[in-house]
Formats: C-alpha cells, sequence, structure tokens
C-alpha cells in the first residue's frame, strides 16, 4: 500500500519501506539463501561461508530465504529504520542494532558493518535464520523451551547468550521479578524468540566460537543444561546424539545429516568439547 504524502508514516510503515527498497529477484544462491547482487564479492563469500557450514537438517525446516544489507538499521519505537547511505543522519538517542528478520517476506538484513568482523558476522545471521527454524518449531517444542527459561527464572539464574536475549530478560525480572512472571505475555515471547536464537548461534558456531565473547553471560553449568534442552528439541534426541556424531557413529538420519553439515569427520572434533562438557551436568 503506498504511503501517502500528506501523512507522516508510522515506523511499522518506514520498517516496510526501507525493506522494499532492498528487495531483490536474482542474485547468488547458495542452497536455500539467495544473496542481494548489491552485496560484493567478499561480502558475499563471507555470508557463503556461514551458510555451508550451516546443518543441512535445519534446511529441511527453513524455507527460500533472501539476504540483504544495509549501511545502518536503528531500532526506533514501533519499527526499524533501515538506511541505505552513510550520509542519513540518525536522531540523538537512537540504537542501532546489528541485523534483522522479517519472517513473512522471508528476508535477513544484516549491517554492512557485520561484515568486518568474520565470527560476528557468522554469530549474528545464525540468530536470524534462528528465527525461522523458531516459526517452524512448533508449539510443544516451544513450549518445551520456554519451560527451560521459566525453570531458570525460578532459579534466580541471570546473565544470557546474546545482548538481544539479556536485555529483555533483565527487563522482564526488573518488572515482576521471578514470583510474578506472566508466561503467556509478549514481552516473556520475545524473550523466549531471542533466547532461543542467541542458544542457537552459541552451539552452531562450535570451534569458531569466541570463548571470552562479552554478550556470553551465562553461568556455566546453565549454560550446559541450556545446550542440553536446546540440542534435545532441536535435534529430536538428547545431547548423546551429538556425542554419536562425533564420534563418527550417527544414530539415525537426522544425525548423519548434522554431522554431513559440519563437515564429516571435521564435525566431530568440533562438537567433541561441546558433547563432553554436556555429558558432565
Amino acid at each position: 500500500m503506498p504511503l501517502n504524502p500528506h501523512r507522516t508514516p508510522t515506523p511499522a510503515q518506514e520498517m516496510m519501506a526501507g525493506l522494499r527498497r532492498l528487495r531483490f529477484v536474482s542474485g547468488q544462491r547458495f542452497g536455500k539463501v539467495r544473496l542481494s547482487p548489491r552485496l560484493d564479492a567478499g561480502q558475499q563469500r563471507a555470508v557463503a561461508y556461514w551458510i555451508d557450514r550451516y546443518p543441512e537438517d535445519f534446511w529441511t525446516r527453513i524455507p527460500q530465504l533472501r539476504v540483504a544489507a544495509a549501511q545502518r538499521l536503528d531500532l526506533v519505537r514501533g519499527g526499524l529504520r533501515i538506511l541505505e547511505s552513510r550520509s542519513e543522519k540518525a536522531p540523538p538517542g537512537i540504537i542501532r542494532t546489528q541485523a534483522a528478520s522479517f519472517i513473512p517476506q522471508r528476508y535477513v538484513v544484516l549491517s554492512i558493518a557485520l561484515f568486518r568482523t568474520r565470527i560476528e558476522l557468522g554469530r549474528v545471521l545464525y540468530h536470524e535464520l534462528g528465527h525461522f527454524l523458531w516459526a517452524r518449531l512448533g508449539n510443544p517444542n516451544r513450549a518445551r523451551y520456554r519451560r527451560l527459561l521459566a525453570e531458570e527464572f525460578r532459579r534466580g539464574i541471570r546473565g544470557e547468550l546474546g545482548y538481544s536475549a539479556e536485555w529483555r530478560k533483565e527487563k522482564l525480572l526488573a518488572r515482576a521479578g521471578p514470583a510474578g512472571l506472566r508466561l503467556e505475555s509478549r514481552a516473556w515471547r520475545d524473550y523466549a524468540s531471542e533466547s532461543f536464537c542467541e542458544t542457537g548461534a552459541y552451539l552452531l558456531l562450535g570451534k569458531e566460537r569466541r570463548k571470552n565473547h562479552s554478550e556470553f553471560t551465562l553461568s556455566g553449568r546453565a549454560r550446559n543444561r541450556r545446550l542440553r534442552e536446546w540440542a534435545g528439541i532441536v535435534f529430536g534426541g538428547s545431547v548423546e546424539s551429538i556425542a554419536t556424531v562425533s564420534a563418527g557413529r550417527p544414530p539415525c538420519a537426522k544425525a548423519s545429516l548434522l554431522r554431513q553439515g559440519y563437515g564429516g569427520r571435521a564435525a566431530g572434533r568440533r562438537l567433541t568439547g561441546i558433547s563432553r562438557r554436556l555429558r558432565k551436568t
């Protein structure tokens, strides 16, 4: 629907107008992901590297997607401003974000600044892909993950595996505390989604993960429990499935696909450390 030139567009209208400017039809394709032709060759290679590492089993649950990039993504009340020009100035107090997912439109938009840091690009890209996985996870599995988070709240566990989840968690705690948590609220559902995506990105980075990342604030014991549950939900089994994959003995087709997605036996070396730590808890 075109914007009325005589009316100030709402933040949501501005956001969708910004996405329309980035949309494209043709572009380099890697599996289920098509890259914007506006990305240069180096940027396309950087995204393709992380797409190639993404487990094949996950692609069966994720639709065809398009990945574009913008000079800047600014969070505003009620929406997101997508800026394509470096010369566009942001009002004071604007918060910048690294990426955004548009689930119905099947688009991921990345900030150009992400391409300066290879591993951070991978972490954020995996987070955004996680939103499409979460949307297709099914109500029982989403409820299972939310129960895990509710238990963390009851136990007073602080910290997260990414800032987008942590600030939402702290806001929930500040509003109501563990005892007054409203499990059906929009804020709670948003937090659960972000937490799921941050946890998945943490796990899937494997050996590439930065050990001392400032956003990894969840305690070691809680982190291991979270990863074990995430693996159980997403891989359709327990963390022992990951351990078996690490040893090169896939117990089922899903695990076999996971192993292939990580590059055969190299997957075992990347996942062995995770499996050992999880089995100890």
